[in-house]
């Protein structure tokens, strides 16, 4: 599922804050970043699982690449379950792993995904991290 442009801002507008708080620059919404994410979130959700390994690719900056963006850095948080955009923000915010890739000092673009699983509760989420080279 395509990622709406106003989830996209809601999840850096939320990001940002978390950012802030540890004194580090703002992430932008990119567009670009949140169709990798929802493509990753739909290949895991066809698949029913939860992995940062898609069917064809090894990871988040592999999946980047493919879609024409040239990372520096590249970092993803994934999720399942019957969560709101709300929730797996917190969540990722709350979770000492998912906070280390949303506090990368040298991010600069941010991207959320998500997609229904085939039992239409289960949400798969993936939000990616990354700079340009």
């Amino acid at each position: 599922m395509a990622t709406a442009t106003a989830h996209n801002a809601a999840g850096a507008q939320v990001t940002n804050h978390a950012r802030a708080r540890a004194g580090l620059p703002p992430v932008q919404a990119n567009p670009q970043l949140a169709r990798v994410a929802a493509q990753h979130a739909c290949d895991m959700a066809l698949r029913g699982r939860m992995t940062h390994l898609g069917s064809t690719t090894t990871g988040p900056s592999m999946r980047l690449k493919q879609s024409g963006y040239q990372p520096s850095i590249a970092a993803e948080n994934i999720a399942a379950g019957p969560f709101s955009l709300t929730r797996v923000l917190s969540e990722w915010s709350t979770s000492p792993g998912h906070l280390d890739n949303i506090l990368l000092p040298q991010v600069r673009d941010f991207g959320v995904g998500q997609a229904l699983a085939e039992d239409g509760r289960t949400v798969y989420w993936a939000a990616v991290y990354a700079a340009p080279r």
